[in-house]
């Protein structure tokens, strides 16, 4: 099974409990397939390093998610 794009080169950050120093992710279509350490990555059909930068899932921003406070 090939992945769309796979981030290498990442400090992944997945939850408080779950930290990758030297790891990656791996998106297929829309959404992520998986995150792993470095070395055990899957075949993908896109490439690009994260250069140590942190990969972690979006924030919306607090404005579109809570009702407004000031009318």
């Amino acid at each position: 099974m090939s992945i769309d794009l796979l981030i290498s080169d990442a400090y992944v950050y997945v939850d408080r409990d779950m930290e990758i120093a030297d790891g990656w992710v791996a998106i297929k279509g829309n959404r992520v397939h998986a995150v792993g350490k470095a070395g055990e990555e899957p075949l993908a059909g896109c490439k690009i390093s994260a250069h140590g930068r942190l990969v972690t899932r979006s924030f919306a921003p607090a404005s579109a998610s809570m009702p407004r406070a000031i009318p």
